[in-house]
Formats: structure tokens, sequence, C-alpha cells
């Protein structure tokens, strides 16, 4: 019965991974046959400094995004759990942004973040400050597509979040409601520890995803400017299928 998933699993799973591996000891220009060379992929990786700046710039994203993601995620879930009214709605509006196809959700944000005709600079400029150019930056642009991340994945948190609350039994706040605890209490001595499996889940998910952002980085900004958001994953396609070094890839 479970024959076709496995078949299915083997082919476009296990054979891509052993073909992957086994072109990392191959040098490979995708035109050529493969030839293979050892562990000398492996050697001038470890000596590319450009290979340890994408890998820094890549945690210093996921540094950024996933505790912001996951607490705000969570706060807003506690929030929309305790209303009664329009709870669908604020659900709602929070996912829809997880719905979007990344292309076009980091097309939305570059034009908002354009520094002559962006909403945000035209925002800064009235409020009497001066305007910058965010994703020609290398100081401000992580943190300008981190806000893309964030912004766009804490719907999905949220609703997991919502799914985990509503599991919570009802019984356990009331009993100590009457014990005298106040909601914060509650928040930290029943809610946090009932969900540290939810919370634990979602960090596996966030790191994943955090350290796999590639759509933003090509579309906004090329790994600009000075290479300065150039993620370790984007600095593998660049490798890839910019320069033909498929085995080093």
């Amino acid at each position: 019965m479970i024959l076709p998933s496995i078949i299915l699993i083997g082919i476009f799973r296990f054979s891509p991974l052993i073909f992957g591996v086994t072109t990392s000891f191959c040098k490979w220009n995708l035109l050529n046959p493969r030839q293979f060379v050892g562990f000398n992929n492996y050697l001038t990786m470890f000596e590319d400094d450009d290979f340890w700046q994408s890998l820094f710039i890549s945690l210093y994203y996921a540094l950024l995004t996933i505790p912001t993601t996951i607490i705000i995620s969570l706060v807003l879930a506690v929030v929309i759990d305790g209303i009664f009214t329009l709870k669908n709605f604020f659900r709602t509006a929070f996912f829809l942004p997880f719905t979007l196809c990344l292309a076009v959700v980091s097309l939305i944000w570059k034009a908002l973040y354009n520094p002559s005709i962006g909403l945000f600079s035209i925002a800064v400029r009235t409020l009497g400050f001066k305007s910058f150019p965010i994703l020609s930056s290398d100081k401000m642009v992580i943190p300008g597509l981190a806000i893309v991340g964030i912004w766009r994945f804490i719907g999905f948190y949220l609703i997991i979040f919502l799914a985990a609350l509503q599991a919570i039994p009802n019984e356990l706040h009331e009993a100590a409601r009457i014990d005298g605890a106040s909601n914060f209490q509650i928040f930290l001595k029943i809610t946090i520890p009932l969900l540290k499996p939810t919370i634990f889940l979602s960090m596996v998910l966030s790191t994943t995803q955090s350290l796999q952002i590639f759509s933003q980085i090509f579309v906004m900004t090329k790994g600009g400017p000075a290479n300065a958001s150039r993620t370790i994953v984007y600095y593998i396609w660049q490798k890839g299928f910019s320069e033909l070094q498929m085995g080093y890839a």
C-alpha cells in the first residue's frame, strides 16, 4: 500500500540527493561530462572567503527573523484567541500574505522600499526626515529583507499557535484564576509550558525557511549591494547556474 509513496520519494527525494552528493566530488560545468576531483571542492569551500561571508549573512538573517517571527506570532495568537468577535477576520487577514507567491511579495516590497516613489520613503519625507535607500545600503539591506520575511510568515505561525492554544483545556485557566493568578501569570506558568512542543516545531520550521531564503534576494537585490545580501543559497545558485561550477555548488 505504501509502495507508490516509497517509489515517488525515492525518485524525487533520494535520487537527487545521491546525485548531488556524488556531483560534489566532481568538476562539472553542465556542458561536459562530470570529472572526479575527490575532495578538492570541499577544500576550496573551506578556503573560500565568499562562502564564509554568505554563511554569516544567512545566519544574521536567521537571527533577525526567527525570534521576531515566533514572538510576534505567539503574542498575536494569544490576543486573537482571547477575543470573541472578528476572530476569523483577523486570522484570515494575517494568514493572507503567506498565500501570496514569494516573488510577488518581493516585487511589492521592492516597490515599497523604492527611495523615490516608495510608500516608506514618502512617509519618512512627510514626517520631515530624509529618506534613505534601504536596499542599496549594506547595513540596512538584511534588516529590510528580514522585515519582508517576518511580515510574510507571521500568519503561518499564527495559525499554528492558535490551533495549539485552542487545544489547551479551559479548566486549567479557570482553576488558576480561582487561585488568584493574573493573566500574565497564567500565560507564563500555564500557556508557555503547554506550548513548548509547538514553539519548538515553529522554531525548526522558521530556521529552515530562513536559511533557505532565495527568491527575495533574487528579485529584490541580486545579492547586492557589494554582496551584502548574498546568502548561502543565493551563492550556491550563483556558483552553479551563473558561473557553471556545478560540482562546487
